[in-house]
Formats: C-alpha cells, structure tokens, sequence
C-alpha cells in the first residue's frame, strides 16, 4: 500500500496511519529516509488526524506556513510537502500520506490517485486457536452449515460458526482464509474492502 501510494505519485515516503482511539498511529511507513513508523500522535496535533477528523484530503505545498502541521515534528525530517487522506470519508479508521523533499503542490490528480488507493484498502480480522487443527481433507466441509470438526476436548459445537463468518464474506464483499494444520491449530482471516464497511 505504501510502496504503491510513494509510486503513484513520485513522492519520497508514503504512509500508512491507523486510528487508534483518541491518536494517529504510524503503522507503516516507505521513506527515503526514518518518519514516525510506530509512534502514535493525538488526533488533533498532526495532518493525519486532521484528514480522518474532517473526512478530507489535505494538500500542502509548504509545511512551514500551514497551521495544521506540528512544525517540531516536521522540522528535523526532510518532508517539505505532503498531501493526506482518510482512508474512508464517513467515519475515517486511518490515513494514507505522501511526503515530497522538495515544495511541491501536491496536483487534484495526485490527490484523486491517493483517495482511491485509501478508498480500496481492506481491513482485515484473524481469528487464530491453538488447538488441533482442521485436517487438510475437511477444510473446506468446514464452512458448510453443520459441519463439526474434532475439538481437542471432544466437545462439539454446532457446526454453524465458520458458515456464519462465510455468510458474512459474501455480505461485505470480502474474502475469508483458513490455514489450519494438524496438530498446530487454525487461523480464520475475514478480509473486507473498507468501502463495504461504510
């Protein structure tokens, strides 16, 4: 996602922040050189809450004369312009941004390219137990309604679990993985485009 946000727009660092209640964290990040990968900054005191907060994107040509930038966090990197937005306008769950080091006023084109990356980025959900995992032969039996599989106490459930979570993947678009190995338990991912979840 980052790599393709910095491409898209020959910028030099791309990033990808989530909401995090009340802060931006900065889960990823792809720069010529270190940002803020990993800290977490209030909402209201950095350009990626502010695009989740008001549902917009923000297109800045220079850093030092724009109030919504906390210039004591910019001014030790080399990020001279940027532009940021919500990845989902109702209700934002993060923000994607592009950084130039030379001023640049980020163009309506850039901006439409980064919206709709953040508007077909998904969200993903895993569910993983250590238990005995799901044979190879019973995989994808599992899914279907009243299908049990061996619980490592022996108990049974009611074979309708996995086909609910199935139904649900269908409903939102999404798709839904299952690793399971023998002995070393399962993993269930539900994987839904963002614009489903609006």
């Amino acid at each position: 996602m980052r790599a393709a946000a910095r491409e898209l727009c020959g910028a030099d660092g791309a990033t990808f922040v989530l909401r995090d209640g009340p802060y931006c964290y900065y889960a990823d990040e792809d720069a010529i050189s270190p940002l803020w990968k990993g800290q977490r900054f209030p909402l209201e005191t950095c350009i990626s809450g502010w695009a989740m907060l008001d549902g917009r994107a923000a297109a800045i040509e220079n850093n030092d004369a724009d109030e919504r930038i906390p210039h004591a966090a910019y001014r030790p990197t080399f990020v001279r312009s940027l532009a940021m937005v919500p990845i989902r306008r109702i209700d934002p769950i993060g923000a994607i941004g592009n950084y130039w080091a030379e001023q640049h006023q980020p163009t309506e084109e850039e901006i439409e390219l980064l919206q709709a990356l953040a508007d077909s980025t998904a969200v993903s959900f895993a569910v993983t137990d250590t238990g005995v995992g799901i044979a190879p032969a019973d995989q994808q039996r599992i899914f279907e309604e009243w299908v049990q599989g061996d619980a490592a106490d022996g108990s049974r459930g009611a074979g309708l679990g996995l086909p609910f979570v199935r139904r649900v993947a269908e409903l939102l678009d999404g798709e839904l993985a299952l690793q399971s190995e023998p002995g070393a338990g399962t993993t269930v991912t539900l994987t839904v485009p963002v614009g489903s979840a609006q």
